[in-house]
């Protein structure tokens, strides 16, 4: 695959705290109010410049990415952002808890993705594209970066890891304590890197498929317009981070209905037992939150960034985890979550079809076994009516690292019915399942933590 060091904007070390949010798609309107109304550097006041207008406008009004070219344009003059000089490369680390990752911060080959290098692994939405496309014409601007993962290299590791152990350029706790930092890779050593990432036969998005989309089409709108394009234009590349897939933490995409299909609460319940076996726990039963499904992460993390060098020797010498290029492995066991509703919590559990012809090592076997699509194929459609997810008002979805409390809350508050606790998906699924060209259920992953925007421009 392709890198190329970055070329835009990045954000002043004095104010980069101020600057950075969340991804603009998982938080909500009132959210990123709460976060800019008080602080006039957030990034919200761009990637949701609807918390600038009037509470009835939608947040696809054309008047919204107006306000966002001007937000932009105020930023710039009052000297937030100043520009990359010279073309670099930089590693990006995050801190939570125990838990710690190292991505490259670079820029990603358009046609890559058009050739498949680049692999996703879910649908995106027609109007969520529209929305980052419009964001970025206005902004000529690539506002947001891509999460990708790609399989562990050591080599890669090292020279990534060797850059942590300068000072970082800026490092910073957020509100969800979540340490971010930010330190520039010397330009021999990015050399190395983009030598190194040739050979690595694919990247997978993990997060930001539309943004992804997006650019893309971005991009393919200017080669229109310039037919004799070289290959060399900022608008043949978009940004994003790149992470050994062994350092992510991949948690549950759990999911909240609004209504049980006016059937009682008696009629539903026999007609999920129809499908599996379901266990009624206890009531009031409070379940451990994610630590019910371990995360995915498969390395001890150090308590701080700045690493120690015999700390740095012993770790980024070690090889990637033997197991990464294998494909996942499923054993034809049956399949289990939880669901929650009238205060109690029910075990379900459901056997797995395990006829002479099934094999449970191919990658359509491998979307059938995810949970989230026996959730979907058993009970959301047939039982529930809800037969799309993607466009149903009747469902939402909860990222896995609010656990099994919050779900709690929500129906005991009745503003849902019903609510399904899941199972995380591994990295080596994805993977395996992008890399057959597979696509998941939407919302079947969450990432934490979240990137942050702000740090990185792409002007394109």
């Amino acid at each position: 695959m392709k890198i190329y060091p970055l070329t835009g904007l990045k954000v002043k070390e004095g104010v980069a705290k101020a600057v950075s949010t969340p991804p603009y798609d998982v938080v909500t309107r009132e959210e990123a109010l709460g976060a800019a109304e008080d602080n006039p550097l957030s990034f919200f006041h761009i990637s949701r410049a609807d918390v600038d207008l009037r509470p009835s406008i939608h947040p696809h009004d054309p008047e919204v990415y107006r306000q966002a070219a001007a937000n932009f344009s105020c930023f710039q003059k009052v000297g937030v952002f100043e520009k990359v000089e010279p073309p670099s490369f930089y590693v990006y680390g995050q801190q939570m808890n125990e838990h710690w990752q190292y991505g490259l911060y670079t820029l990603l080959s358009v046609d890559d993705y058009l050739d498949n290098v680049i692999k996703k692994h879910e649908k995106t939405r027609q109007d969520k594209e529209e929305d980052r496309l419009e964001l970025q014409t206005s902004l000529r601007t690539q506002s947001g970066p891509v999460f990708l993962m790609y399989r562990d290299d050591a080599a890669i590791s090292k020279i990534i890891g060797k850059a942590t152990l300068e000072e970082p350029e800026f490092s910073f706790t957020t509100e969800d304590k979540v340490t971010h930092a930010i330190w520039l890779v010397p330009k021999r050593e990015g050399e190395f890197l983009e030598k190194l990432f040739h050979k690595i036969p694919a990247a997978y998005i993990a997060d930001g498929h539309h943004r992804a989309a997006a650019a893309v089409r971005y991009c393919q709108q200017q080669r229109s317009l310039m037919p004799n394009y070289s290959g060399l234009e900022s608008f043949n590349w978009f940004m994003g981070v790149l992470f050994p897939a062994s350092q992510l933490t991949i948690y549950a995409y759990n999911r909240l209905v609004a209504d049980l299909n006016d059937l009682s609460y008696d009629a539903f319940i026999q007609r999920v037992g129809e499908v599996c076996v379901v266990e009624k726990l206890p009531p009031h039963t409070q379940l451990p939150g994610q630590d019910l499904f371990p995360s995915q992460s498969t390395q001890k993390s150090p308590n701080r960034f700045h690493l120690q060098s015999s700390l740095f020797r012993r770790f980024f010498k070690n090889r990637a985890p033997k197991n990464q290029n294998k494909a996942p492995n499923p054993c034809p066991s049956p399949i289990s979550f939880f669901m929650y509703t009238h205060s109690t919590w029910h075990k379900l559990t459901f056997p797995v079809n395990e006829s002479p012809l099934t094999d449970f090592t191919t990658p359509s076997s491998l979307i059938e076994q995810l949970a989230v699509s026996v959730l979907q194929n058993k009970i959301l459609g047939p039982i529930l009516g809800i037969h799309d997810p993607r466009i149903s008002p009747r469902i939402s979805f909860v990222g896995g690292i609010k656990g099994s409390d919050y779900l709690m809350q929500q129906v005991d508050s009745h503003s849902a019915a019903a609510a399904f606790l899941m199972p995380p998906i591994s990295a080596d699924t994805i993977m395996t399942l992008a890399d057959n060209s597979q696509i998941m259920p939407p919302k079947s992953t969450w990432f934490e933590p979240k990137l942050r925007c702000g740090f990185f421009l792409h002007v394109v």
